[in-house]
């Protein structure tokens, strides 16, 4: 009797791991949200030489115009040369 008992429960068993497997794959990841705009703030700043910084914030809109919670945006420029 324990035997057959124990079949059961090991079926029973790998029924419900089947299930949950395939609950998982039904699951897809959102894609990934793509800023459309930017908005930088100042909207104008003059740069000067000598060592002086100027911070600058921005914010980044999706495609229905929605503000985005985008925490870091990497500015880069491709001659370190020009400003």
């Amino acid at each position: 009797m324990t035997g057959m008992l124990e079949l059961w429960l090991g079926r029973i068993l790998k029924v419900l791991a089947l299930m949950l497997i395939l609950a998982g794959c039904g699951q897809q990841p959102p894609p990934p949200v793509v800023p459309v705009a930017l908005q930088v703030s100042p909207a104008a700043l003059l740069l000067e030489p000598g060592g002086k910084s100027q911070v600058l914030s921005a914010a980044a809109y999706g495609a229905d115009d929605s503000k985005l919670e985008i925490t870091d945006i990497e500015w880069l420029n491709s001659d370190p040369a020009q400003v």
